[in-house]
């Protein structure tokens, strides 16, 4: 295969590969150095303010193990997500969790309706989102949600679904 792309972007990094047969391969990895500082300076900032404040050590060790605890406990937190288009096949998705677990869904080229980039307000920002649109399933299959993308990197996934084999049978 060959590599296209291999960029770090805020918070994660993109590796992009295409094949001969047709394959193409968008994975997407959180990086975490940047959130092991983030987390480490809140938790000394809290801990001080707290102990200048209360001077009270024990609530103060209580709240570092809280802050410890609830960034090592990352069930359910993705650290890497790929999207394959599998010519002939579908579009596989697969996801690595810090915990250890792998997910692994294959979307049948026969089942893919479209592609969409679909937009989301959170709070007080606009986000975009990749979107597949299945035959059986009203409700729009989201890849990356929790690694937030740039809209650069959506469109480019978004652009290699829509010239695949895959999706030459789009029903939109």
């Amino acid at each position: 295969g060959v590599q296209l792309l291999m960029v770090s972007r805020k918070g994660y990094r993109v590796v992009e590969n295409a094949f001969g047969n047709g394959e193409y391969r968008f994975t997407v990895e959180r990086l975490e150095t940047n959130e092991v500082m983030t987390h480490l300076i809140q938790t000394i900032v809290v801990c001080t303010i707290l102990y200048v404040v209360t001077d009270q050590l024990f609530l103060v060790v209580l709240v570092a193990i809280y802050q410890v605890y609830s960034y090592t406990s990352r069930q359910g937190r993705i650290r890497q997500e790929t999207l394959m288009i599998l010519p002939g096949f579908g579009i596989q998705l697969e996801k690595r969790y810090y915990d250890g677990r792998e997910c692994c869904k294959l979307f049948a080229s026969d089942d893919l309706k479209g592609c969409i980039i679909n937009e989301g307000i959170h709070f007080f920002r606009i986000v975009s989102y990749l979107g597949l649109v299945l035959q059986s399933d009203p409700n729009l299959v989201l890849p990356f949600v929790e690694i937030e993308l740039s809209l650069e990197d959506i469109r480019t996934c978004y652009q290699n679904i829509m010239n695949s084999s895959v999706m030459q049978s789009s029903y939109i």
